[in-house]
């Protein structure tokens, strides 16, 4: 953007426009000096649309954002391949070794939410990724500087940044989440402030967020294995491999896709480890709905498998239990029983190998008949011998095995470190530790049942 003009002659703008009309002005010539320094919002908004004449070529430039430059100019070309099939990025916008998977300290226990009319599904999302390890030790070690961030308007970065440190240094009063509900349509569009929502799309529409402002730091075209670089991806994401295996000359047929959570079908299961089976249990393609081989060159029967190809660090599952098969949908309330510990490995594209162990830190618990009602609440392992729950402006220690008995709908599970394969750190089910239970307490103690909790939501709603 240029920072002066002059008009021919020397003479400025005022002094033109006091001797002559305007007629004047426009036909005389206008010299535009170059800018001095960069205006890094007028080159984000430049590369944000696309010239409508085809002919125009739009010059390379370097654009300086967070002390870096970013060179963007023609669509980048093909990836390489890696040595698993993925595509290999052109950049690395946020090293996996950044990845912190373990508090640097005891955490804190925080404040509870005040729900403000429906929000409970919010106050439920929000404490799980609060005491979600990568993201605290981010933002508490100063990963994205609120006072210092680009990203013009809306941030969820800055915004979770704000939230979590807020919950984090309150221990005594609850915290009322008016920047997020304020925010809730930037977010999510279609979320209306004062309605009950689905607090597993609220969970996926609030990490979308996260990942548009991380990229907002990389402005340019960036190839899709780049984007799934970010922190957000480091954090949260992994791969899919969908495999067709042709039962004719067995050529396989891989298409790699990125996962953020995975959503797991629990009508015919009774436990997580039976879901992940029928998860990866390969289907038959053959009469009309047969193959069409690109080596047979004709319609074959085969087999399709869905598996996972590179595990996330935090592994985030949905248990499917809202039916919409009826006019009005239906829930699954059903027992489905789930552990501290998971080991992924069976269910990956590579079954040979060792252990991929993760460790439950957080669930999220709906109680209620349907997706349009109840209440949402949860529990938070934050240590191996600590386990508290958290509804609404209520936190309170509870048992291990309280929060094994819950019909949850999101289970959080964290990578272990490889040095920590052969440790369990799972405490025993029955107790929390001495220490644990002298924790101090806000709000009541009776334990959230379902009908408790739905009452209680009923009443808020009042």
């Amino acid at each position: 953007m240029p920072k002066h003009l002059s008009f021919a002659g020397g003479r400025g703008l005022d002094a033109l426009s006091s001797e002559c009309g305007i007629k004047t002005i426009l036909t005389e010539r206008v010299t535009f000096l170059e800018a001095q320094e960069p205006d890094v919002q007028h080159e984000r908004l430049f590369l944000k649309y696309k010239p409508a004449n085809k002919k125009f070529v739009m010059r390379t430039q370097e654009i300086i954002v967070n002390n870096a430059a970013v060179e963007s100019g023609p669509e980048p070309s093909p990836c390489e391949t890696a040595p698993d099939g993925l595509p290999v990025p052109r950049r690395v916008l946020f090293q996996p070794e950044r990845i912190s998977l373990e508090w640097r300290s005891p955490p804190t226990i925080g404040s509870g939410l005040v729900n403000m009319g429906n929000t409970c599904y919010i106050n439920s999302v929000m404490q799980c990724l609060t005491y979600t390890p990568p993201l605290a030790t981010y933002f508490q070690s100063g990963g994205h500087d609120i006072h210092t961030c680009r990203v013009a308007g809306f941030c969820a970065m800055c915004l979770l940044a704000r939230h979590m440190d807020k919950v984090l240094s309150l221990t005594s009063s609850a915290v009322r989440p008016m920047g997020i509900v304020r925010r809730l349509q930037h977010i999510a569009k279609h979320f209306r402030p004062g309605r009950q929502e689905d607090a597993h799309e609220f969970l996926r529409m609030f990490i979308e967020s996260l990942q548009k402002c991380c990229l907002l730091d990389f402005p340019g075209k960036l190839d899709n294995p780049t984007k799934e670089t970010s922190f957000v991806h480091q954090v949260f994401g992994g791969y899919h491999r969908s495999q067709v295996t042709c039962l004719k000359c067995r050529h396989d047929s891989n298409t790699y896709e990125p996962l953020l959570d995975i959503s797991l079908d629990i009508k015919l299961d009774s436990t997580v480890d039976r879901s992940f089976q029928t998860y990866v249990k390969a289907d038959l393609l053959d009469g009309g709905n047969a193959y069409m081989c690109e080596r047979c060159e004709c319609k074959v029967a085969a087999k399709k498998s869905l598996s996972i190809h590179r595990a996330p660090n935090i592994l985030t599952i949905q248990l499917k239990r809202f039916d919409f098969a009826g006019m009005f949908g239906g829930k699954i309330n059903k027992d489905v029983q789930y552990g501290f510990e998971l080991n992924l490995r069976p269910y990956m594209s590579e079954q040979n190998g060792s252990p991929v162990m993760y460790d439950l830190y957080a669930i999220l618990v709906h109680a209620g008949h349907s997706l349009q009602s109840g209440h949402y609440y949860c529990f938070a392992r934050p240590t191996p011998n600590q386990c508290y729950c958290f509804n609404d402006s209520q936190v309170r220690p509870v048992g291990m095995q309280q929060m094994l008995s819950q019909q949850a709908y999101l289970l959080f599970y964290k990578r272990r470190h490889v040095s920590q394969q052969q440790q369990s750190p799972v405490a025993s089910a029955s107790s929390c530790s001495t220490a644990h239970q002298a924790t101090k307490v806000h709000g009541p103690q009776q334990r959230p049942s379902p009908a408790g909790a739905h009452k209680q939501q009923q009443q808020q709603q009042q």
